[in-house]
This record gives structure tokens, sequence and C-alpha cells, in this order.
């Protein structure tokens, strides 16, 4: 165990490590403090995990769709409204709902089903990307992604 003087040199410490770091006059006495330190604390030998991650995997993130779209995704105005439908093998932590990439809403702790995310500043007329994201209790996250077009407001 050695002192951070061994592998920083403070006059850079963004560049190399120090070629001869006992060549600093605070070295012994960093050293004599860690290895001090060491002495009463050794080092335990630890084995690396060899179970599978059975938590984090693709099967157990978030699914998410879009509800009630009308054809093609094209809305006729501005909707007032953007529900999703979310599903989770774990309970939920949050749902966040974007517009272009503007978090236009979240709900923490939100029960399995359906979401409503209200709209209340109209989206313009054009193409319109609209995101939902979902994490579960375990971090796992779910993101479902529609392109919708608005031809009026």
């Amino acid at each position: 165990l050695a002192t951070i003087l061994t592998f920083i040199n403070k006059e850079d410490p963004l560049g190399d490590p120090p070629a001869n770091p006992w060549s600093d006059p605070q070295y012994k006495n960093w050293q004599a403090g860690v290895s001090a330190w060491a002495s009463l604390y050794p080092a335990q030998e630890e084995v690396p995990p060899t179970a599978a991650d059975t938590v984090h995997t693709a099967e157990n993130q978030p699914k998410i769709s879009f509800l009630s779209l009308p054809p093609e995704n094209v809305f006729e105005s501005s909707p007032k409204n953007i529900e999703v439908r979310v599903s989770a093998v774990f309970s939920l932590r949050e749902v966040s709902f974007f517009a272009d990439d503007v978090l236009r809403g979240a709900k923490t702790a939100p029960s399995f089903g359906v979401s409503s995310f209200p709209l209340p500043t109209p989206l313009l007329p054009g193409n319109h990307t609209l995101r939902a994201v979902a994490y579960d209790i375990f971090g796992n996250k779910g993101v479902g992604e529609v392109s919708i077009t608005v031809l009026s407001q």
C-alpha cells in the first residue's frame, strides 16, 4: 500500500507519475502514515463474485407503449394528453415523459398500467419525437419512443 505521492506528481497532477516519488520531502511522512494505517487494518483477500446478475437483464427492463395514437401517428392538432402503458417485472421508481427532448412530466413511484401526461403547451405544427423513460427500483431502464406529426395548432 502506497501514498498518493507514489502515483501523482503534485507539481503536475494530470501528468505522468513521478519517476522518483521518494525524492519528494513529504513522501517519507505521508508513507509513514499510510503504513501505520495499513498495519492496523490489514488487507483481506476477497473472492470476486461468480454468480450471474439475474436482476439487470434485458428481460427485466420496463416495457413502454404509447396508447391512442391516430393512424400513421398524424394528429390534426396538438394532443392535450399522451398516454403510455408501462409494464415491468419489478416495482417502478419513475416514469418521465419528453417531447422533442424536453422533459414535460415525471411521476415517481407510479403504479403499473397507464400513465397520462398532459401537454399544457401545444406542440407546433410539424414533426415531433415523444419519449417515455421508465426506471424500476433496481435501476433497470426502459425507453419507448414514437415520432408524430402535428398538422395544426
